[in-house]
């Protein structure tokens, strides 16, 4: 049995494959997803008052805000392993027979989601620069330097 879903499907959601027998479909949720707000902006000017000097400044803001949407309400229950007629709770009773699964079986799909993860840095740079002539100029010959041990 397929059932198709969203562009929007997640991790617990599986898109064209096949559903494992006894599965229940109604916790497949295909409007399932995620948002996604990013914005970055960056500008910078140079300023030069004078031939020597030269003054620069940056700027820069960055936003990130992820969020799921649709997440499966409801009471998680994860098997971690199987419950079967031999399983005894902590009292040693047996499990009733509707709470047998193997290790592995959720009733619903993970219901972890991300609200709010708001992610904002701002920065600012400047910087002021002075290019000199040194006093002694050094000259170099490349292929005229001495020997070694010499």
């Amino acid at each position: 049995m397929t059932e198709p879903l969203s562009a929007l499907g997640g991790q617990d959601s599986p898109v064209d494959k096949p559903i494992p027998a006894g599965h229940r479909p109604h916790t497949l949720r295909a409007d399932n997803g995620s948002v996604n707000p990013l914005s970055v902006m960056t500008f910078g000017g140079d300023w030069t008052p004078t031939a020597k000097l030269v003054v620069s400044a940056r700027y820069g803001y960055f936003f990130n805000n992820v969020q799921d949407r649709c997440k499966a309400g409801g009471t998680r229950y994860s098997y971690g392993n199987t419950v079967n007629a031999s399983t005894v709770d902590l009292a040693g009773n047996p499990f009733p027979a509707s709470a047998f699964n193997t290790s592995g079986f959720a009733n619903i799909p993970s219901n972890l989601a991300t609200l709010f993860d708001a992610y904002k840095r701002k920065s600012f740079n400047s910087d002021v620069s002075y290019f000199c002539t040194p006093a002694v100029r050094i000259r170099s010959r490349p292929g005229l330097l001495p020997a070694a041990g010499k």
